[in-house]
């Protein structure tokens, strides 16, 4: 995979990296990619991932998009990488009350080794559901009908595009993730383990299990939209490399 076309599985597939869903609204355009989910009130498929705006018109376009997800009650985030314009625009967002988080767009084209053997990773069945929304729930901190109500809707309608996994020790979940699935790449999203659990390697596995798993079905490589300060050093040790850092703006 050439230079370019590994970013655009980086930084432009994942834009997409959501499954529809009633009440959501996605604005597509080649200027403008933007997300608004009523019923997540606590963030989650509510988010700006493109915007190319005039200069003239930044501040505007950014107040009224704030505004927007607030008369909401919606807590977004506002992706800033290196096709952004203005060149200011993380600035201009600070200056609005928004926090930056510094990310690192990362991707591997190789399977990363299943350690520890006490971690059992399985792929979500109905019959699991419920688990995961607990262990998902638990593990983030958060505790949201809308959330699971778009869980048991992506399990439904496309479970191959975008599959659950619950990671085990001694039977016990201990972890939860998925991925969203593109032609050529697989997107890792939502891994988390429960706090006692952690440094134990359950998140390794979790990335393992969704690469081998994406592997089988034909994706040539896995990306992964990494905190800087959190799971991008673990990804690194592991085989992934970064391929443009860009900030997360957070309301």
């Amino acid at each position: 995979m050439t230079a370019p076309d590994l970013l655009t599985e980086v930084l432009e597939k994942p834009r997409s990296a959501f499954v529809p869903f009633p009440g959501m609204q996605c604005i597509a355009r080649p200027d403008w990619h933007q997300l608004t989910t009523p019923g997540m009130k606590g963030g989650g498929l509510n988010s700006v991932s493109l915007a190319i705006i005039r200069s003239d018109k930044a501040d505007q376009v950014i107040g009224d998009t704030i505004r927007g997800y607030d008369e909401m009650g919606l807590r977004f985030r506002w992706e800033v990488g290196p096709d952004s314009r203005p060149l200011d625009l993380g600035k201009r967002l600070e200056a609005r009350g928004l926090k930056p988080v510094s990310v690192a767009g990362m991707a591997s084209t190789q399977c990363s080794a299943r350690n520890p053997t006490d971690v059992e990773v399985e792929l979500v069945v109905p019959s699991t559901l419920q688990e995961f929304n607990a262990l998902m729930s638990e593990g983030w901190g958060i505790k949201s009908n809308a959330l699971c109500d778009y869980n048991a809707h992506v399990l439904r309608e496309s479970p191959k595009r975008n599959p659950f996994f619950i990671a085990r020790i001694g039977g016990k979940g201990v972890g939860v993730a998925s991925y969203f699935a593109f032609p050529n790449s697989a997107f890792l999203v939502g891994g988390v383990v429960l706090q006692e659990f952690r440094k134990r390697g359950v998140y390794r596995a979790l990335v393992a299990a969704r690469q081998e798993h994406a592997f089988k079905a034909g994706r040539a490589v896995t990306t992964c939209h990494a905190i800087a300060d959190s799971s991008a050093p673990t990804l690194a040790k592991i085989g992934f490399e970064t391929v443009c850092p860009f900030t997360f703006y957070v309301r």
